[in-house]
């Protein structure tokens, strides 16, 4: 019986309350130095309840945070309340090669609670978001996938003239 009520509880707090959905996603987990990562942070909630603070570029240690990006989106729909989308766009570029990783990352924002006796209030919010483990090839990797090609490539050049030297 107590779990029912927890339960009831916690369906209610959710109706009074705004849920705000938070996801993280990396564009590639394999790259070459000289490449970079796109980090995409998507906050989706109730327009007008919720405001995006984002990530502490700080903690990100293996990487360098060189750009970053914001865009929104708003969906009105006659049927419901309309819905915010918050995306925002961090271009990273690796500081050295190896395996490298983007740490588990705090994803900040404010619920706005309108109160009676203010305007507002922000209640900070923090999501953890996912580590993510990157591999970084540097020069000689990539020399030595294309010789690696090439061979490959005339042992099958030779073993064709081979057979076709034996046919005739």
């Amino acid at each position: 019986m107590k779990s029912y009520i927890f339960l009831l509880l916690i369906l209610f707090s959710n109706i009074l309350h705004s849920t705000i959905i938070v996801e993280g996603k990396i564009n590639k987990k394999i790259i070459y130095k000289w490449q970079n990562i796109e980090y995409a942070l998507e906050f989706t909630g109730d327009a007008g309840t919720f405001k995006v603070e984002g990530l502490n570029e700080n903690a990100i240690s293996d990487f360098e945070v060189i750009n970053k990006r914001i865009e929104s989106e708003l969906s009105d729909k006659e049927s419901q309340s309309p819905i915010s989308k918050y995306r925002i766009f961090y271009t990273l570029k690796p500081i050295g090669k190896g395996k490298l990783k983007i740490p588990e990352l705090e994803a900040r924002y404010y619920e706005i609670i309108n109160d009676i006796n203010s305007l507002a209030n922000l209640i900070p919010h923090e999501e953890i978001m996912q580590e993510y483990r990157i591999r970084v090839f540097s020069y000689p990797f990539l020399i030595a996938t294309i010789v690696e090609c090439l061979i490959i490539f005339l042992i099958v050049f030779f073993v064709y003239r081979a057979i076709k030297s034996q046919r005739t």
